[in-house]
């Protein structure tokens, strides 16, 4: 095996360690990532649990206190009904109907303001999800950051500037009087030249500088 072979599989070696050290990174990250807005989620329906049954049980509250209402304007309707009704009590009885109207309507108002806020109340599941897309792409840029390492060395497997074997052997082709024993019986200069060119042609060196 030669040398450049060894050293590229060496080289491949590492960069399969590379390679799996990234995915153990990944992998790693997500998981905690994922923990993170796991326990964040949980606890976050936890706390909104109380707060909203106990809201569910102030609605159920008033509408039963809505349902008595309309019963008593119900029965207000029947004693006027009635000959020789009581028209005080009944007049008693309207405000009094207006006035459980009044304060369910305000209990209503105060739920609904109570509601706003504890939907609202930070951290919302949406602002979870946003700080875990954060946390992903600043994880994400270190991923990439360590990807790009194993991309610039797959560029340096393979050794890929030029031999100095290949400079050598034309530095002796040419400089060694070769070019004269290819002339044979002909070796004035013209003659070198042109076998020098073509020597260089066969190469594929770049002409010399005259």
């Amino acid at each position: 095996m030669g040398r450049n072979m060894k050293s590229a599989k060496n080289q491949l070696r590492m960069i399969n360690k590379d390679g799996d050290g990234l995915l153990s990174r990944v992998s790693k990250d997500m998981k905690a990532l994922e923990s993170t807005l796991r326990d964040d989620l949980t606890e976050r329906v936890s706390n909104m649990d109380d707060g909203l049954l106990e809201l569910a049980k102030l609605r159920d509250a008033i509408s039963a206190g809505l349902s008595e209402t309309r019963r008593e304007l119900e029965r207000v309707h029947k004693r006027l009904g009635k000959a020789n009704a009581d028209i005080s009590k009944a007049k008693d009885s309207i405000l009094g109907v207006a006035e459980k109207l009044g304060e369910s309507r305000q209990l209503y108002g105060e739920m609904r303001d109570q509601l706003e806020k504890v939907i609202h109340q930070p951290p919302t599941s949406i602002e979870l999800v946003q700080q875990a897309v954060q946390g992903l792409l600043r994880a994400s840029s270190i991923w990439e950051g360590d990807a790009q390492g194993i991309e610039d060395r797959f560029a340096n497997v393979v050794d890929c500037s030029i031999p100095s074997e290949i400079k050598e052997l034309e530095s002796d082709l040419l400089g060694n009087g070769y070019s004269v024993l290819l002339a044979g019986n002909q070796r004035d200069e013209t003659k070198i030249a042109q076998i020098d060119e073509q020597l260089i042609e066969l190469m594929g060196s770049e002409p010399r500088s005259s």
